[in-house]
C-alpha cells in the first residue's frame, strides 16, 4: 500500500529511507531526510542508515512545496496542521449562571445531565471557572468541549479607550516544527476581526499568546454561535491560509457596564439578563436609543412577557419568587402556580441590570407610605394611619390578577440623559417621571410618579375604627404620600 504524502509515518521493522521514499513515490530518500519538518529526526538519527521501528518522520509532497533558497524546501502552512487549542477571552463582566440547559443554543455547557436536561446552580456560579478557558479543543471529537460567552463593548463607544479587547490563545500543530507564524482571525460575516500577531512555535507548540480584537460591531448585538476563521502565514511575504475554525457567542454592549444587582450588595450579571438585554437592544447605539429599546419590553404591559416570567401569577400562594435567580430556576418548578412566577423585585432588577449592562445608571427604589402617614396624620379634623396604596391600574406584566393594593413596591430611578433622573416602574410599565439624584440609603422624591401611578391610599380611621380610601395629600406637607427609599445604586 502506498505511503501517503503530507502525513506523518511511523517506521516499521525492515524499513529503510530508500524503501519508504520508493513507496511514497519520491525519487530520493534525501527529500524525506532533509525536510525541515524532520529536523528533530535528523538530530536523533544523524546516520540515515540507522533508523529504528517506532521513529516518526514527515513524508513531504514536493508538488505542494515552494523553494525560497534554492536549497531548502519550505512547506506552506496547511501541511503544518495548526490548531487553536484554548481561548481565554477578556470579558467586560463575569457571567453568572443559575441554570444550564442541555438544549441551550448559545453555549456548549459540559456535564449538563441529559435527564432532566438542565443543571441548577445555587448560588449563581461564574463560568468559565477560574483558570479554565472560554473555548477548548477536544482532540477526541474535534469539537469544542466548552464555549462560554463573553461580553465586549461596541466600536465607537464613549469608553472605547478603556475597553477590554484581548484574548489569550494557545496553538499546536501536528508537525513538530520550529519557527514563527503570523496568525489572524475574523468572523465569517466580517463583523469581528482579530489583528495579526506573530506566534513562535517550538516543536509544534505555541505558548499562550495575547491577541486583540481590532474590530467588533458598532452597535449592541448578540452574536450567537458566530464562527471565527483562523489564518496563518509563514513570513511577511507569505500568503494567509485558513487552518481552523472556532465557534463562540459574544454579547456586544453599548458602553462600559456598571455594577449588576442580583441582590443587595451582590454585583452579578446573570446570563439570562445579558441575553435578554442584548437581544432587546440589538442594533441600537447611545443611551437614549438603548434605554428606549429595553423599555419597550416593559411598556406597554404584555400578556406574555418576553422573559417568560409572569408577574404575580397566583397571588393566593404564600410565596412568589423574590429574585431573578429564583425566578429563572422556577422554569423547572413542577407546580404550575409557581412556575415562572415573579414579583415586582424580579421585574425591577431585570430592567435595572439590563440597562446597567450598557453603562446606563439605574438605582433600586422601594416605595411605601411615608413614615408620617404610617404614624398618623389628620385630614379635615380626623385622624388616620396609612398602611398601603392602590395602583391606578391592576394590569401588570403578564397578568391581570395582580392585587391593586400594596404595602410596598419596587421601581427604578434611571439617569436617562445628560441632566435628569426618571422613575420607571417595570412591573406596571409606568414611566418616565422626574426625580432627584438618588443616593444609596437615602430618600428620593417620588411625588411625580405617585400622581400618575397611585389611585388612592389604604388608611385606617382611628376614631371610626374602619378602613377607608384616601386621596394623596394636596401638597407634600399634607399626608398621605409615598416615600422612596434608595436600596442600591451602581
Amino acid at each position: 500500500m502506498p505511503i501517503p504524502l503530507n502525513e506523518w509515518y511511523t517506521i516499521k521493522s525492515g524499513d529503510t529511507l530508500s524503501k519508504i521514499a520508493a513507496e511514497a513515490g519520491l525519487p530520493k530518500w534525501q527529500i524525506i531526510y532533509n525536510d525541515p519538518q524532520n529536523e528533530p529526526f535528523r538530530k536523533k538519527r544523524p546516520d540515515p542508515d540507522l533508523i529504528y521501528p517506532g521513529d516518526t518522520i514527515w513524508i513531504p509532497d514536493p508538488s505542494k512545496a515552494t523553494t525560497s533558497t534554492g536549497k531548502k524546501t519550505v512547506f506552506v502552512v496547511p501541511a503544518e496542521k495548526i490548531q487553536v487549542t484554548e481561548i481565554f477571552f477578556e470579558s467586560e463582566v463575569k457571567i453568572h449562571y443559575v441554570r444550564l440547559s442541555a438544549s441551550h443554543s448559545d453555549y456548549l455547557a459540559p456535564n449538563v445531565p441529559t435527564k432532566p436536561g438542565y443543571l441548577h446552580l445555587n448560588p449563581p456560579t461564574v463560568y468559565p471557572e477560574a483558570g479554565k478557558p472560554h473555548w477548548m479543543f477536544d482532540s477526541s471529537t474535534s469539537k469544542p468541549s466548552e464555549s462560554w460567552p463573553t461580553v465586549l463593548i461596541r466600536d465607537g463607544a464613549p469608553s472605547a479607550g478603556s475597553v477590554k479587547r484581548n484574548l489569550q490563545v494557545s496553538f499546536s500543530s501536528a508537525t513538530a516544527f520550529d519557527g514563527d507564524r503570523i496568525i489572524k482571525a475574523e468572523s465569517t460575516s466580517g463583523e469581528l476581526v482579530i489583528g495579526e500577531k506573530t506566534i513562535t512555535f517550538k516543536k509544534g507548540k505555541a505558548a499562550k499568546a495575547s491577541l486583540t480584537f481590532t474590530k467588533v460591531p458598532s452597535t449592541v448585538k448578540k452574536l450567537s454561535g458566530i464562527t471565527l476563521k483562523w489564518f496563518a502565514k509563514n513570513g511577511a511575504s507569505g500568503s494567509f491560509t485558513e487552518f481552523c475554525r472556532t465557534q463562540h457567542t459574544l454579547f456586544i454592549v453599548d458602553d462600559k457596564p456598571l455594577k449588576g444587582n442580583l441582590r443587595a450588595s451582590q454585583d452579578m450579571f446573570l446570563f439570562e439578563v445579558i441575553d435578554w438585554s442584548c437581544s432587546w437592544a440589538s442594533g441600537r447605539t447611545g443611551l437614549k436609543s438603548v434605554l428606549a429599546a429595553i423599555w419597550k419590553e416593559f411598556n406597554p404591559a404584555k400578556a406574555n412577557h418576553s422573559t417568560g416570567l409572569v408577574y404575580w401569577k397566583d397571588h393566593d400562594i404564600s410565596f412568589v419568587n423574590q429574585d431573578i435567580d429564583f425566578a429563572i430556576r422556577s422554569q423547572d418548578d413542577p407546580d404550575p402556580r409557581t412556575q415562572n412566577n415573579a414579583s415586582c423585585v424580579v421585574f425591577d432588577r431585570i430592567f435595572i441590570n439590563a440597562v446597567c449592562l450598557h453603562g446606563i445608571q439605574a438605582s433600586e427604589i422601594e416605595i411605601r407610605p411615608s413614615k408620617q402617614a404610617k404614624n398618623g396624620f389628620t385630614v379635615s379634623g380626623k385622624q388616620y394611619k396609612c398602611v398601603g396604596f392602590n395602583a391606578s391600574s391592576t394590569k401588570a406584566q403578564g397578568t391581570n390578577n395582580a392585587p391593586a393594593s400594596w404595602g410596598n413596591h419596587w421601581i427604578a430611578d434611571v439617569y436617562d440623559d445628560s441632566s435628569s433622573w426618571k422613575i420607571y416602574d417595570a412591573s406596571y410599565g409606568a414611566a418616565a417621571y422626574d426625580s432627584n439624584v438618588p443616593v444609596s440609603h437615602k430618600y428620593v422624591d417620588v411625588l411625580n410618579y405617585e400622581k400618575a401611578a397611585v389611585k388612592n391610599f389604604d388608611c385606617y380611621a382611628i376614631k371610626a375604627k374602619k378602613w377607608v380610601d384616601l386621596s394623596a395629600g394636596a401638597k407634600p406637607s399634607e399626608q398621605p404620600h409615598l416615600e422612596g427609599w434608595v436600596w442600591w445604586t451602581p
